[in-house]
């Protein structure tokens, strides 16, 4: 009965140790913390692409609208307004013809501004979508079965997140490349990608998420079911095989975390390879 005992203290103070350790990493809605990685320099490079690119859609109106002109038009421009305006002596007979030129520079100018801003608003797109799929925070919620994804917007001032049910999750450990700041073409990146795109100056390379669709998906009595309870239901979004996240190897985690909850998920090679030895840390 000793032996029973003790057994059963020690299985208490394991399970208790467990709890605490589980605790420590939990957010409001219960959702442990499973891994986090940093992916400051990506989000660096994706951000200065952009400023550029705002840079150079904001000047270009200015610059092909002054390009339609001679340099000798402008300068009369120029000087029939301040004669007009500022009260000189000598007044044009040429103002209508001024206002004429300024007009259709106006008209030009705000077609050039609405193309480019067009322009803009696409790049922004691909550079936003590309910025997030690198993951910076996994979360692992076990009342719900679902892991959140959570990812930092280019100029970091949101986080952006996504929650997708266990099943649908497959990770493919490995050291593979990510997509690059090319913008166009729009890079395509496969699963297990280690040719196109970059490892954006990481050692070990990333591991992709993908999304796995189930039987239970394609029925029609679950579709109607995730479309009454959400009906922004995140699965709508994908197919099966679909790259959803970049997850940077030697992430930060806690060992016991890290290696409890990955049991459950689904995988492909090796995972110490997302969490290496030197990153996991313990209690």
């Amino acid at each position: 009965m000793s032996f029973l005992r003790i057994g059963f203290r020690e299985f208490h103070a394991t399970l208790r140790k467990r709890n605490d350790v589980f605790s420590r990493y939990q957010i409001a809605d219960g959702s442990v913390l499973l891994l986090q990685t940093n992916n400051e320099l990506v989000r660096d490079d994706f951000c200065a692409k952009l400023r550029k690119i705002k840079a150079i859609c904001t000047f270009l109106p200015f610059f092909i609208t002054w390009l339609e002109r001679p340099d000798y038009e402008w300068s009369s421009i120029y000087y029939e307004l301040m004669d007009q305006f500022l009260e000189h002596s000598y007044k044009s007979d040429n103002l209508e013809q001024v206002w004429s030129a300024l007009s259709d520079s106006s008209v030009n100018f705000s077609t050039y501004a609405f193309v480019f801003a067009v322009c803009f608003s696409s790049l922004k797109r691909i550079i936003t979508v590309s910025n997030r799929k690198f993951v910076s925070n996994i979360l692992f919620n076990n009342e719900r079965k679902t892991l959140l994804f959570r990812s930092i917007s280019v100029d970091a001032k949101k986080g952006e997140w996504i929650e997708l049910p266990l099943k649908n999750c497959f990770f493919h450990c490995g050291e593979y490349n990510a997509v690059s700041k090319r913008l166009l073409p729009p890079e395509k990146i496969q699963l297990c990608e280690e040719i196109n795109g970059t490892k954006h100056d990481s050692q070990f390379g990333y591991s992709h998420v993908s999304f796995k669709s189930t039987s239970e998906d394609n029925s029609e009595n679950e579709k109607s079911n995730k479309l009454a309870f959400n009906s922004s239901d995140p699965t709508k979004n994908y197919k099966n095989g679909d790259l959803i996240y970049f997850v940077r190897n030697g992430a930060l985690a806690n060992e016991e975390v890290f290696k409890e909850v990955f049991s459950t998920l689904e995988f492909a090679g090796n995972p110490e390879i997302i969490c290496l030895p030197e990153t996991l840390f313990q209690e």
